[in-house]
């Protein structure tokens, strides 16, 4: 093998030598530059970060205050808001109102309690039959009609729609009551003050009224909103029905009495 000139070994150390800066470029240099600047990054957001919380805990007990003060209200606004509805709750609600002001109620049809709205988000939702048109429900109509008699009769695997609200939501509820009654225009206006101081929660949902020229009253039907809320602690508290009388000793005391006025005619 002929020995290698200078020349040679220079050139061989040169081209070594990049090599090896190219390699260091590719394996060393450039896989540290792209790892600080991940760090650089990193340490960026962690500084946003710390800034932020730091801001935060110069607020502490500002944010501590408002929280009790939304805490409150909303205790507050949700007693307003009794856990349930019952009929007698309607039933008094109308008394009520005929002891406290100058209406006349002549009958009470008392609602059932509807969804309104939860806290999760959950809304109202429509039955499916009532979301089809009239065509449609014909044509469902008719064809299962056909099913049947030609034997190819479908189980329904349909069912009710029930509101589904997570454990810790709380839910609104409606009762809607509906009266007739015969009103003043001043007590129509000590009505609707009066619904709007009971400490359940009670709207005038809407009003139909025509006047009366024989009597100078108003006359016509409203419709009430007895609103309930699920999810809070609570029981539900019987209304007052006041004192009644419960019996007595003799059931002819009436007839008992007329004998007695006769004997002291004769």
């Amino acid at each position: 093998m002929a020995s290698m000139t200078n020349k040679d070994k220079k050139l061989l150390i040169s081209f070594l030598g990049v090599v090896f800066l190219v390699a260091s470029f590719f394996f060393i240099y450039q896989p540290f530059h792209e790892k600080t600047n991940t760090i650089r990054q990193e340490n960026i957001q962690k500084q946003e970060e710390l800034d932020r919380l730091k801001g935060l805990e110069e607020k502490r007990d500002y944010f501590v205050s408002e929280t009790e003060r939304m805490k409150s209200e909303s205790e507050q606004y949700q007693a307003q808001f009794p856990i349930e509805i019952r009929e007698e709750d309607g039933i008094l609600l109308a008394r009520d109102m005929e002891k406290k002001m100058d209406i006349s109620i002549t009958d009470v049809q008392l609602g059932t309690k509807e969804f309104v709205y939860a806290s999760d988000g959950t809304l109202p939702v429509e039955e499916e039959e009532d979301q089809k048109t009239l065509a449609e429900q014909n044509g469902q109509a008719t064809q299962d009609r056909i099913n049947e008699i030609e034997g190819n009769v479908e189980e329904d695997s349909s069912s009710t729609a029930v509101q589904q609200y997570t454990k810790d939501a709380l839910a609104l509820y409606r009762t809607q009551d509906r009266i007739q009654f015969s009103i003043t225009y001043k007590g129509l206006k000590d009505m609707i003050q009066y619904m709007n101081r009971l400490s359940k929660r009670t709207i005038v949902n809407s009003v139909n009224l025509n006047y009366d020229s024989s009597t100078g009253q108003l006359t016509g039907d409203a419709t009430l909103d007895l609103f309930t809320l699920e999810g809070v602690d609570g029981t539900y508290e019987e209304p007052n029905a006041g004192q009644i009388k419960q019996g007595t000793k003799n059931i002819f005391g009436t007839i008992e009495n007329n004998k007695k006025s006769k004997k002291n005619e004769k």
